[in-house]
């Protein structure tokens, strides 16, 4: 996330997707803190203009969320809103 802040977002990218193969190996493809860091790589790609990249990470979030913690929940909300 510094790098983010900093504005590197190639390197930003890079990390997202290193922690995004952690976390998925570690925690299952569906786990919810899969869920916050495709969130955060939607950040990223937004910034650099991905949009349509930004939205599909968006969406995968949003589908492993719904599932899990339910549609109502306040991340759900948040996700929708990005």
């Amino acid at each position: 996330l510094i790098a983010i802040a900093r504005g590197e977002h190639a390197a930003a990218e890079r990390q997202l997707q290193d922690v995004l193969a952690m976390q998925r190996g570690a925690l299952g493809p569906r786990h919810p803190i899969v869920a916050v860091t495709l969130n955060s790589l939607a950040h990223v790609l937004a910034a650099t203009g991905r949009r349509a990249e930004a939205a599909a990470r968006l969406d995968e979030a949003l589908g492993i969320l719904r599932p899990t913690v339910g549609s109502n929940h306040p991340l759900v909300a948040v996700y929708l809103l990005n």
